[in-house]
């Protein structure tokens, strides 16, 4: 968890440009994203920043993803 919560820091602040993707599988990291849920709604957390943490439950969804990122580095 520790390396997880470090990546999303990294990424959220911008010390880090690439994707921060958890990769869901069966819902097993549900109440972490449930937490940071929670952090926006009691605005312990921006949105805009914890909108570059990326959940995914499927391989395909991962790979989307990184695409999408690929596509918006290149303009």
């Amino acid at each position: 968890m520790e390396e997880i919560t470090e990546v999303m820091s990294k990424v959220v602040l911008g010390h880090l440009n690439a994707p921060c993707i958890v990769y869901n599988l069966n819902g097993y990291y549900e109440g972490l994203k449930g937490l940071l849920s929670t952090m926006v709604k009691n605005e312990l957390a921006f949105p805009d920043r914890l909108a570059r943490i990326d959940f995914a439950a499927e391989i395909e969804e991962i790979k989307q993803i990184i695409g999408r990122n690929v596509n918006e580095s290149r303009t």
